[in-house]
Parts: C-alpha cells; structure tokens; sequence
C-alpha cells in the first residue's frame, strides 16, 4: 500500500467524508487538475489543500504518452471489448491536452469528432481513456489510485492488465480469480462529525501507525499473489492474522479519541489469486467472504483469463474502493455483479 492515492475519476471529490477517511488512510490524496483549471472545492477541502494533503498534478507529455500508448493496446489487444467500453451512447468532451495526437484516429474510428480544443467521444470510450489516464499517471509517481465509485473501481481493476479478465466472470473452475481484500470499519470515528482542522491536527502525528499497517498489508498480499499452495494459503493468512490485527487495531486506537459516536469506513484492495488459494481461504467457496481477522475480508470480483502477465510483470498499481458512509457497519459492495455488469451488461 502506497503512502499516497490518486483519486479517480473525477476532480472535485464527490464526498467530504470520502476525503477525511482518507486522509486517515494514506498520506496524501492527488488529483488530476489540467493546467488553468480552479476546481469548484468546498471550504474543508481547500483547508486541506493549504496544509499540502491533498496537492494536484497537472499532466505533461510523457503522461499522456503514456497513456496513449496504454489504451491503443486495450483497445486493440483484446479480441472483445467489454460491455463498458463498447461505443453505445454519446458524446462525451475531452480536452485535447489529456489526448496523444496519435490517439486521433482510433478514436475517430470509433465515433468520434473533434470541435475546437475537445474530442466528442460515446461515453464509454471516454470512461476507458480517462481511467488508462489515471492507471498510467499514478504508476509513473508511484503512488496508488482510489475511489468512492465501485462502478469505475471495478472497471479500472479490467483496465489494470488488457486480457486478465475472463468474459465468463462467473468462471469458479478457472485457476484465476481477480479478488478483493477489504477492511471493515477501518476507520473507527463518524467523520462528518470531525472538522477538517481536527483530520489535520490527528494525521500529521500517526504517520508511524499508518505505515505499519500499509507494510503489513502489502507483505501479505504480495506473498498471496505469488501463492499457488492451497496449504501454504492458509499457512499465510495464519502468519498474517497477527501482523495484520495489530497493526490495525494500533491504527485504530491512535484515531479514537478523535469520537467514538460511530463507525465508518470500508477499504478494499484488488489482488488476482490462484483459486486454489482462494478457495482454501474461503472453505473450498471462491463466491464466499472470508473474515480474516476483525473486520477484514476476502472475496472474488472476477475470473481471470490470463494472470501470468500481472504476476511476472512490473508491480502493479494498486487500485483502492474506500467507502466513508456515515452508517454503523460500511457495506460491501456486491464487485462481482458489478463487473458481470461492466463486461456483459
């Protein structure tokens, strides 16, 4: 787990309590701001734009390069394009700027038009293109991406290797799952109760304890993307389930003085799995969830078609889904039917 986050897809934030949780979380959370653009930000977002936690990146060449680069292998490396980016409805503008020239064609091609400084492009084309943006933007900084939408979390877990997902989601014989690793309740405070300033005042002393956890974190699941022993699986999650509670529940305990008036917070991680493993985690049920420790859990989004590129490749951004619903108990989102939904529906 990286120490900052990209969010994705949008500029603005579309919830304030989405931005507390987290900066409760991660260190810092960027965002992609095109160059003269002024982001209509509420007061408690700008509070944390002047304390230099949330801070913008503005595209430049080698960006968009890179993204272009990127997408034509999506688009033409896949022998089927998935529901989700198939040309359907439209336009949709995009500015020219977050566009490589060579790109044009293709996205002629597929029912665009250019007016002026922006690409008129069918929705779904957009959506794909912004999201390859944001893939490849955060993984030339090295940081992660995150979301509040599961719809475009889902879709850029398809974008994060062209051919990974099965068309045949619901695949349990498959020896690949794409799976979701996800901590319930991570955060133990109502943050639309908090003041920005007091998010502020608490992050800046519990560096320590975030770090702690995010190493725990990634040392299991880079050992359980690797794992293809159904004993070992559990062997794994057995080591881990001490590591990884305490470091969560010192996360915890460093964030409740802040209020304990109710809990908040849902985090999850995509990581693809044999299913062997996953199975073993699950009781011999790839559908199943697996509580691994307090509030953590693990499930399947996706039969996977082709892993051995994700694995024997340069590591992967990781993707984050981050819900802060002011609720007692955070749900979890249904990402299987999702991405049935994304890629046949």
């Amino acid at each position: 787990m990286r120490e900052d986050c990209l969010y994705f897809p949008t500029i603005e934030f579309r919830s304030i309590e989405w931005l507390k949780a987290s900066l409760l979380v991660w260190d810092h959370v960027y965002r992609i701001v095109p160059d003269e653009y002024a982001p209509s930000d509420q007061p408690e977002v700008r509070e944390a734009v002047d304390a230099g936690l949330v801070r913008s990146i503005h595209l430049d060449d080698a960006d968009v390069g890179a993204a272009a680069t990127k997408f034509e292998e999506l688009i033409k490396g896949l022998d089927w394009l998935p529901d989700g980016l198939t040309p359907d409805d439209g336009p949709t503008e995009i500015h020219i700027d977050k566009i490589d020239a060579r790109l044009y064609p293709m996205l002629e091609e597929m029912a665009g038009q250019m007016s002026g400084d922006w690409v008129k492009v069918p929705p779904e084309v957009a959506r794909g293109y912004m999201l390859t943006l944001a893939d490849e933007t955060a993984r030339r900084r090295a940081i992660g991406l995150a979301t509040d939408d599961p719809d475009a979390w889902v879709a850029s877990c398809f974008i994060e290797e062209p051919g990974a997902i099965s068309d045949y989601v619901y695949d349990d014989e498959s020896p690949e799952q794409y799976c979701h690793f996800g901590f319930r309740n991570l955060v133990p405070v109502d943050v639309a109760r908090l003041e920005m300033k007091d998010i502020i005042s608490v992050v800046r002393d519990c560096a320590a304890e975030r770090r702690a956890f995010r190493t725990s974190l990634n040392d299991f699941l880079a050992r359980l993307r690797a794992c293809e022993s159904e004993g070992h699986a559990r062997t794994l999650a057995m080591d881990f389930r001490k590591s990884l509670q305490e470091s969560v529940d010192a996360l915890k305990a460093r964030y409740s003085p802040l209020n304990k008036s109710g809990l908040c917070a849902f985090l999850a991680r995509g990581v693809p799995a044999a299913t062997s493993v996953v199975g073993a985690l699950t009781a011999a049920d790839v559908s199943a969830t697996l509580s691994l420790t307090g509030g953590a859990g693990f499930g399947v989004v996706a039969a996977m078609a082709d892993r051995h590129r994700i694995i024997d490749g340069a590591d992967p951004v990781a993707r984050y889904f981050l819900n802060a619903e002011r609720r007692q108990h955070a749900y979890y989102p249904n990402f299987r039917a999702r991405m049935e939904e994304f890629v046949n529906d």
